[in-house]
């Protein structure tokens, strides 16, 4: 037996009961009862942190880079405090309550067990029980869950998730796998008070090299859902050996009940049935996560706007007494003058305004309503002489040199019907202002176009009058160039 071998089992000495030739004295144990709980193989792209995410949803699936990988999922009748343990080679760990940040725990870490290499390889022959025989030392009685082959994407996650939530829907029976491994004889949980998850993501990071990534969680259907994501570190799955992970079952905390997962890098012929199998699989989910991440992203909108223009009803009703609900209301909507307004307004000026929404007849109020209801009302307190500075500056802020001809940017309000044909008219009349003989009407036009990265090359709006005119006559000519090559 080579030293590096012999020495794993001096370490590990309940390995030697599992070594070629040693025969059980002892006849077959019964088959372990377990919780009904049930192995499944998820996709994403996306970070393990973040999840699924709009951006990943957007990522297409090659097969050509993609990579599988195996997880096989044990129920233990006990924990044994063998391999090292897993805070070792924590790189991260994240609580959440909900989607709030909380203090981990520290219990999962510090009695979970993690093994790489050949001890790692040890602990995975002495789980893979012939058909009669359960009984595994020190772990007691043994129960394979399920065993799944899948692809990673590269860049993406193949996701095992362990869990009780389809319980009742599990029928109570033995079966055989074809590799003729047992699984567990089901056990129905009558009524569960949790659902419970433990979840491994596996996301390829590199061509067939993987890193490993430990969600548990659980919580009552309709109350708060707590979560523990932990991220190991130097624990890479690659060909050659598996990952081992040995935890305490999340299904029955009280208990001395444990879970091991076995991960391991497997070798496929790209040119196989089982590939295309399992890249059809892959792709399959891939698809589903980005539209059940497009219905949800649907539904929160829905309910996001619905909330808003509650909120812009208080406000209208209330006037400045329900400031906070106008700035939830417009938080999101392109009326940025209406927002400001809503930040800097006083009390009077929010009070006048919500008066005159209450006569708008469309509901809700559009956001070019907003937009020019608010302009309107600036304008009217810049012409009353005792408008303050701030509101003046709004102003010039949002409509340029036009900020400061009250008489033709009202003409302007009154003849705009949308946000898109506001902001034409706008940069437009801005621009001719580069054109205006008053200099500080062209420094101030210059500067509010700058702002929103619209620059005449060579112009300087205190230049001679020539330059200026040969600045902005170049500037047109390419304009009209490139609008032709189009």
């Amino acid at each position: 037996m080579p030293a590096q071998l012999e020495s794993a089992r001096k370490f590990v000495p309940w390995l030697a009961l599992m070594a070629p030739g040693c025969a059980l004295s002892e006849p077959p144990a019964e088959p372990l009862d377990v919780p009904a709980i049930r192995l499944d193989v998820l996709h994403y792209f996306g970070d393990p942190l973040s999840g699924p995410t709009q951006s990943g949803a957007r990522m297409e699936f090659s097969s050509e880079s993609a990579s599988a990988v195996r997880c096989s999922a044990y129920y233990l009748e006990n924990a044994a405090p063998i391999l090292e343990p897993l805070a070792s080679r924590l790189d991260l760990v994240i609580g959440m309550l909900d989607h709030r940040p909380v203090l981990p725990s520290t219990t999962l870490a510090a009695s979970a067990r993690v093994g790489v290499g050949i001890d790692a390889n040890d602990v995975r022959l002495a789980l893979n029980p012939v058909r009669d025989r359960a009984l595994v030392e020190p772990f007691g009685r043994v129960a394979l869950l399920g065993s799944l082959q899948a692809l990673a994407p590269l860049g993406g996650n193949a996701v095992f998730d362990l869990s009780n939530a389809m319980s009742e829907e599990l029928p109570a029976e033995e079966t055989v796998q074809e590799s003729g491994e047992p699984t567990a004889k089901t056990d129905v949980l009558s009524d569960p008070t949790d659902d419970v998850e433990t979840t491994l993501i596996i996301s390829q990071v590199r061509p067939a090299e993987f890193e490993v990534s430990l969600l548990v969680q659980h919580g009552t259907a309709g109350s708060s859902v707590e979560r523990q994501l932990m991220s190991l570190e130097d624990a890479p799955v690659r060909n050659g050996g598996p990952l081992i992970l040995l935890l305490p079952s999340a299904f029955e905390p009280d208990s001395s009940r444990a879970i091991a997962f076995v991960i391991e890098a497997t070798s496929v012929d790209p040119n196989s049935d089982l590939y295309a199998s399992l890249a059809s699989e892959c792709e399959a989910n891939l698809e589903q996560t980005a539209r059940e991440l497009t219905e949800e992203q649907i539904s929160a909108e829905g309910f996001e706007r619905e909330a808003q223009n509650k909120a812009l009803d208080s406000f209208i009703l209330e006037g400045s007494a329900a400031r906070l609900d106008l700035i939830y209301a417009i938080e999101d909507r392109p009326v940025a003058v209406a927002r400001d307004l809503a930040i800097s307004g006083s009390d009077s000026i929010l009070d006048e305004w919500s008066s005159r929404l209450q006569y708008l007849s469309a509901r809700p109020v559009g956001d070019w309503a907003l937009t020019a209801s608010a302009l309107l009302l600036l304008l009217e307190f810049a012409n009353q002489g005792d408008g303050a500075p701030e509101l003046d500056a709004l102003l010039v802020e949002h409509a340029g040199q036009l900020g400061r001809r009250s008489g033709q940017l009202r003409a302007i309000v009154d003849s705009t019907v949308s946000i898109e044909d506001w902001r034409s008219t706008i940069l437009m009349e801005n621009f001719d202002s580069l054109r205006d003989s008053d200099p500080s009407a062209r420094v101030r036009a210059f500067d509010w176009l700058r702002a929103r990265g619209i620059e005449v090359d060579d112009y300087d709006p205190l230049g001679g009058d020539d330059a200026r005119r040969a600045a902005l006559r170049a500037h047109r000519e390419r304009a009209e160039r490139e609008e032709n090559d189009q």
